[in-house]
């Protein structure tokens, strides 16, 4: 009897086994891309800069500044300020809207385009950051001098730096971080805008990103290199192998890795702690700044317009959304904002529009 009990056993447990290798996994789930929400057409001429407010989105141009509604795209209003090279909006509802114009810094209020406050600047132009500070307010780097604003336009702060900015004061748990032409990286107490240190680099800094205490920074030579708070040194840095393949806009920074869009039309994956290459993805055009990760998925910006979603993890490519480009089309501008709206410019021969995509609703 016992015999017989296990060879119906074994029996059982071999048709099971063969049946589990047979079956085929199951496919992970779908994930749903993007729609189209609204479009309008941006009359006037370009270039264009694009800034994503708490409820609005905003466009400036060679005439002024239009604020659209994030909702339907309408236009809430206009104002004629000509020559802005600088464009930043806070995610909170009532701080100011900023601008660096040919008169300085101007600071908007953002549901009426009124003027709230103004400054003036060393450097207007292309020498000038914009970036977040504490409270809804903004830091301004202009030429050697480096300036934190409250909402309200007082001055919180000023530091000279030894040499002219090359990229925002970009800041977290306290400290302002920012590259200067020395070459060097500078860190700034953002109570007080002491210098707390000047770390010299071999290549003025392009962009910053922080996360925890430690700098990514993107130049020339080396194309990426991780800084962390208290060292001189660099933790570790690349350079890539094939010739110098530098890196657009800056990267983006997950739990584990950094990814980064390289003017070799690749998207590049590299471990946070060691710095090494993980993989190397082939893009089907120029990348474009602005790479994100939102929702499990790195959004990459193309020149072209397009947008590609992939994992980060499998590699794949998930649908973004189906995008109705003239084959001339250029991308002008590319955002997403805190809720995982996009918000694309793009420009051709026959249309020129401001376009917002949503996550599509799941397919039943």
């Amino acid at each position: 009897m016992r015999t017989i009990t296990r060879a119906a056993i074994a029996v059982v447990l071999s048709a099971t086994l063969t049946a589990d290798q047979s079956a085929a996994p199951a496919p992970p789930p779908a994930s749903p891309g993007y729609a189209e929400a609204w479009a309008v057409p941006v009359e006037t001429s370009g270039p264009f800069l694009l800034a994503i407010g708490h409820n609005a989105a905003f466009v400036a141009h060679a005439d002024g500044i239009v604020a659209h509604a994030k909702d339907d795209g309408r236009i809430l209003w206009t104002h004629p300020r000509a020559g802005i090279t600088q464009l930043f909006a806070s995610p909170l509802a009532d701080a100011p809207l900023a601008a660096v114009a040919a008169s300085g810094l101007v600071a908007f209020d953002p549901a009426t385009g009124d003027v709230r406050w103004t400054s003036s600047l060393e450097a207007p132009g292309t020498g000038t950051y914009l970036a977040a500070f504490q409270g809804g307010g903004l830091t301004i780097a202009s030429g050697r001098t480096v300036r934190a604003y409250r909402r309200d336009g007082t001055v919180a702060w000023s530091a000279s730096l030894a040499a002219n900015a090359t990229t925002p004061a970009v800041e977290r748990d306290g400290v302002a971080w920012l590259g200067t032409e020395a070459p060097s990286l500078v860190r700034l107490d953002t109570s007080q805008g002491s210098v707390i240190s000047q770390t010299p680099v071999t290549a003025p800094p392009q962009a910053i990103v922080l996360v925890s205490g430690e700098a990514y920074v993107v130049s020339t030579a080396p194309v990426l290199a991780l800084y962390r708070a208290g060292e001189s040194k660099p933790s570790w840095q690349w350079k890539p192998k094939r010739g110098l393949a530098g890196v657009v806009g800056a990267p983006a920074v997950g739990e584990d890795f950094v990814f980064v869009t390289a003017i070799d039309n690749t998207l590049q994956q590299f471990d946070r702690g060691g710095g090494a290459v993980r993989w190397r993805q082939p893009l089907p055009s120029r990348p474009a700044p602005g790479l994100t990760e939102l929702g499990g998925h790195l959004f990459v910006p193309l020149i072209t317009g397009e947008v590609v979603r992939l994992s980060p993890v499998t590699r794949t490519r998930a649908p973004f959304a189906d995008m109705k480009l003239d084959r001339d089309a250029r991308l002008q501008a590319f955002q997403v904002d805190a809720g995982g709206a996009v918000f694309t410019v793009t420009v051709s021969a026959r249309a020129q529009a401001l376009t917002a995509w949503r996550p599509a609703a799941p397919a039943k």
